[in-house]
């Protein structure tokens, strides 16, 4: 658990403008702080070397929560600053070790009449191992009153009234320990009715324990799957597949090697000239939670040198935060990978790399401080994941954000690199990412596509000769939008909406791939390659449903499409999610997607697609483990890498007898026979690790021969 307190949490108060906040001890090195601070009138407060976490709203004056991470040895007070004269009370505690702050409610309830105080709702939480603290703060005129009775599963830790003159202010800190993803919310029972002039007010927030497992957060995924080139970036502001293109990419055949790269593979190949391709954080990288500047990216980059070694050496990959960008080269002289932080020291990789062979690096760099560090594995189909020399550089620009990630070289350089499977997460915990295949998610060609909201038949139309539209027919949509890679040129055909009407879409259904037992999904990204009937501006939405939820994509705007029979405009999202959502996949959501197109409005001129493909991530499962074994029975499990929840469950029955698996799913007891000599495998794909809470194997020695 990442909320182990080192020493007992101490408490006070003061009144005056400022104060001292002191634990019993000094600290230890490495560990984490937190100081809980409330005041009876309303403050700035502020702690020297601390960062404010409470949000700055309207009902912040009273209530203040600081950090501060990796404190040094001996620490054991703190002036905390008010700004005005009152009665404040504080709590403070040393964690063991080093925290992650990770989500928080978006705002401070303040609470003016009745007896009880409630915290807003934090959002979804992002870790698998991380503490949720509800601080409540409660005053009145004349003594300080209590609290009591916190809701939400919380309990209590610490609570301290403190009393001036007049006036007295109670905090109360309380905990609940989370092994999912989920939010939370308390509510405190005051000691006295509440007023304007006596109020009370809460707020929540979720840490993690660093290096935690996190919630997938993939900001961006490449496999191919469209199979061209066509229209790679074009497109408006963070739509198209790539923010930007040098030079001359090209689409090739390839044979799938699981884990590195599918059927087609992207191949920039230059001589003495510039030749990439970038993600930018002002474009698609910025287009998935959580907002912001990306301080710690973490990336899998999986790439082989076609027919030969470069002759010389060679940028395969950069992450740039501006100045100083992370580079992953080949180097020549040694035949090894190599990897620098601006003029930082480059380390190379232990072995030397071969022609014809799919390499995967993975990466994270930490930006935080002034001091960058890139932790890094070199991942080969023969010899595994195998963890290389930490690249560092110092005097850098702390806390600066990631402009862009760019494939390939941005200089005079020769060679050729194909690249297979390409993502990206923002979170810091992902490192390093494992594994994935990024397998293709086409339209259905057995499926029906409907039309959905308010939409007639005569709102869309079919379109063929990149031009000749039709009467709608739902059949004739489909077979014009499953080509991979699209229909482009003279040929083109598609759907498009030809009357204005802001919630009719018409609605496509996606095949699927599958995740358990071997694989978790994480991620899907969806691309919509566009058609209109000229080049006038107009407007199109995009949605996608997972069964559940509608995630709006694009909101109706003109995304610059056109009738260019060479090059596309394209939009391209990460289902699921959005600026502020971080999708969290299954493999029920997965066979519920659809995509839905259409909303615009004005349609003039008649504006639509091409095609819709789509690729899903889905990660390696950890190798089955051993649960059970016992006179030729067996019971073993394959396990989700990031949440450790069961994907599925394999069942053994040896040869003399059958035996019975029970297992309780959500809660729910199931039994399946397992015949005599056979294995039975059930596909679980648990959310987390709490999904599965009984896996018993049980033999019928009854039917012993």
């Amino acid at each position: 658990m990442p909320f182990t307190l080192a020493q007992p949490a101490a408490f006070g108060g003061f009144e005056g403008t400022t104060g001292t906040v002191s634990l019993a001890s000094g600290t230890t090195a490495g560990n984490s702080v937190i100081i809980f601070f409330g005041a009876y009138a309303q403050t700035t407060g502020t702690v020297t070397g601390f960062t404010k976490r409470s949000p700055a709203s309207a009902n912040s004056a009273r209530h203040h929560v600081f950090d501060r991470f990796n404190v040094g040895a001996g620490e054991n007070n703190w002036t905390i600053g008010s700004g005005v004269s009152g009665v404040h009370s504080w709590i403070v505690v040393e964690v063991e070790g080093v925290l992650d702050y990770d989500v928080g409610a978006s705002a401070i309830v303040n609470t003016s009449s009745g007896t009880t105080a409630a915290t807003g709702t934090s959002a979804s939480c992002t870790t698998y191992d991380g503490v949720a603290l509800a601080f409540h703060i409660a005053t009145d005129t004349g003594a300080a009153p209590a609290l009591s009775g916190q809701t939400g599963g919380f309990a209590e830790l610490a609570q301290h009234g403190h009393t001036g003159a007049t006036k007295g202010v109670v905090v109360a800190l309380s905990t609940q320990f989370t092994q999912s993803l989920g939010t939370f919310q308390s509510t405190a029972t005051c000691s006295v009715t509440l007023d304007v002039t006596d109020p009370a007010s809460a707020w929540v927030a979720v840490y993690s324990a660093q290096g935690a497992k996190r919630a997938a957060n993939i900001a961006c995924i490449w496999g191919g799957g469209i199979a061209t080139v066509a229209g790679i970036a074009t497109g408006t502001t963070g739509n198209a597949p790539f923010d930007g293109v040098t030079g001359s990419p090209a689409i090739v055949a390839t044979t799938p090697e699981p884990g590195f790269c599918g059927s087609n593979s992207l191949e920039l190949s230059a001589s003495a000239a510039a030749e990439n391709l970038t993600w930018l954080n002002t474009g698609a990288l910025g287009l998935t939670a959580p907002l912001g500047s990306i301080q710690t990216p973490v990336e899998r980059v999986c790439f082989q040198f076609p027919g030969a070694l470069p002759a010389a050496d060679l940028d395969v990959f950069s992450g740039e935060p501006g100045t100083n960008p992370t580079v992953i080269r080949y180097r020549s002289a040694s035949g090894k990978i190599g990897v620098q932080i601006g003029a930082g020291t480059e380390q190379l990789s232990a072995d030397v790399v071969a022609a014809d062979t799919w390499y995967a690096v993975e990466l994270r760099v930490d930006q935080r401080t002034t001091t960058y560090t890139g932790d890094w594995q070199l991942d080969s189909p023969a010899t595994g994941p195998v963890g290389q020399a930490q690249v560092s550089l110092a005097g850098a620009t702390a806390g600066l954000g990631l402009n862009a990630l760019r494939l390939g070289w941005n200089s005079a350089q020769t060679g050729t690199v194909r690249y297979g499977f390409v993502l990206v997460s923002k979170i810091a915990g992902h490192y390093p990412l494992g594994r994935h295949d990024i397998l293709p998610v086409t339209v259905d060609p057995a499926g029906t596509i409907a039309l959905g909201g308010t939409a007639a038949s005569t709102d869309f139309e079919t379109y063929t000769s990149n031009g000749t539209t039709a009467a709608w027919n739902a059949t004739t949509a489909r077979d014009n939008i499953d080509e991979v890679p699209p229909t482009i040129g003279a040929a083109a055909d598609g759907l498009c909406q030809v009357v204005a009407d802001a919630t009719a879409y018409v609605e496509i259904p996606l095949t699927t791939v599958q995740g358990a037992p071997d694989g978790a999904i994480r991620a899907v990204r969806l691309y919509f390659c566009g058609w209109a009937a000229s080049t006038t501006a107009a407007t199109v939405g995009f949605r996608d449903h997972d069964g559940t939820t509608e995630h709006t994509l694009l909101a109706a705007a003109d995304p610059a499409f056109d009738n260019s029979t060479t090059t596309p405009a394209w939009v391209c999202r990460m289902a699921g999610a959005t600026s502020t959502i971080v999708a969290t996949w299954t493999q029920a959501k997965l066979d519920a997607l659809v995509a839905r197109v259409g909303f615009s409005t004005d349609a003039s001129p008649k504006i639509g697609v091409h095609a819709v493909i789509g690729e899903a991530a889905v990660q390696t499962a950890t190798a089955a483990e051993v649960v059970g074994q016992a006179g030729g029975l067996e019971v073993t499990q394959q396990v989700d890498p990031l949440t450790s929840g069961v994907l599925g469950v394999t069942a053994t029955a040896p040869p003399e007898y059958p035996a019975t698996l029970h297992l309780d799913v959500d809660g729910t007891p199931e039994s399946q026979v397992v015949a005599a000599g056979t294995s039975y495998t059930r596909p679980v794909d648990a959310v987390d690790v709490g999904t599965v809470t009984r896996i018993v194997i049980e033999p019928d020695l009854s039917q012993q021969p």
